[in-house]
């Protein structure tokens, strides 16, 4: 069977109500993942909060996005889910634009066809229908053919929660040159600035091909290892946690080796955060650098200049933390 017809019949059975594993191309749009941490304050440009979720504020704005928590029971947004996203410009003059985005992985999977987005949010303050939509950006990746983008309709946001759905044929590629790292962004929008003092709360995103249908749950450790494809991070939990095991290999070089808890998209790039030291033959030498060796989307070696805290060749030893339980290393693959 061709491409086209897979796609056909996968239309066909999810228009006949067909209950599809996997139909929603949103990552995370349940808000459940929160790897770098729960609360984002004074946001200025872009930053990402929720795994796989993006927001952005202006450079003369500041914005601050949170995980937000639903009183168990309650009935405003149907099946119950346990957090919902908060973008929030208190305080700030009327110059905010609060958006959010997620990037889904490879543009090919959106040539001519229909989608639908459906999502749950209100606001404390109403929005008029004309200033708030999505925009679907077909972006072809490094190298390959101009973004093309295409608005939904604009939709209104209340003061209590309503469920909205919004549907969009998205173009053909047919010609276009599709480069690395290609994707589909869905992007909220604003015609205008957003009035100061003002909060967004969005819940239950869900993209699929067709029209709408009931949110997807799944269980938390598979939207974490899907997250993980992008972003994982390594967090210590107390003082002396170890990270990675490795070894000397002369006086002036330590090298690590770390599996990564799932495949990335692609070899990540490493941030780090607080102390650490090389445990090794019973004592602690301060780590000199932490950085990338080698790398594959499985694994990575790590590589620490020893020059001016040196070890014993040959011997084995592990990075630990240096009495610091809120240290961490992250990886990042992110389109």
């Amino acid at each position: 069977m061709s491409k086209a017809a897979e796609l056909a019949a996968l239309i066909a059975n999810v228009n006949k109500g067909s209950s599809l594993a996997n139909k929603n191309f949103i990552i995370n749009g349940n808000f459940a993942v929160w790897q770098r941490g729960t609360s984002f304050a004074d946001i200025t440009s872009t930053a990402y909060t929720a795994d796989r979720w993006t927001c952005y504020a202006s450079s003369t704005s500041h914005t601050t996005t949170t995980r937000q928590s639903f009183s168990v029971g309650q009935t405003d947004v149907e099946g119950n889910p346990k957090y919902f996203l908060r973008l929030d410009n208190t305080p700030d003059a009327d110059v905010a634009w609060m958006e959010l985005w997620q990037r889904i992985e490879d543009v090919t999977h959106f040539s001519d066809v229909t989608v639908t987005l459906s999502f749950w949010i209100k606001s404390n303050r109403a929005s008029a229908s004309g200033n708030n939509n999505f925009r679907f950006n077909q972006n072809f990746g490094s190298g390959g053919s101009t973004t093309v983008a295409t608005n939904s309709s604009t939709f209104e946001i209340s003061t209590s929660w309503a469920k909205k759905t919004l549907t969009v044929n998205l173009p053909s590629i047919s010609g276009k040159t599709v480069g690395s790292s290609s994707y589909l962004e869905v992007h909220l929008m604003q015609g205008s600035s957003v009035t100061a003092d003002t909060y967004y709360d969005i819940a239950q995103v869900q993209l699929e091909i067709g029209k709408a249908t009931e949110f997807e749950y799944e269980p938390y450790a598979t939207t974490l290892a899907k997250c993980q494809r992008y972003y994982t991070r390594w967090q210590a939990d107390s003082g002396y946690d170890g990270f990675a095991p490795g070894y000397w290999l002369v006086t002036t070089q330590f090298f690590g080796m770390y599996e990564l808890p799932v495949q990335m998209r692609q070899e990540p790039t490493i941030a780090i955060g607080g102390s650490f030291v090389i445990h090794s033959n019973g004592s602690d030498t301060t780590v000199g650098s932490l950085i990338v060796n080698r790398a594959t989307p499985s694994n990575v070696q790590t590589y620490s200049d020893q020059s001016s805290h040196t070890g014993t060749a040959g011997n084995a030893g592990a990075y630990r933390t240096n009495n610091d339980n809120d240290a961490y290393v992250e990886f990042k693959a992110e389109l």
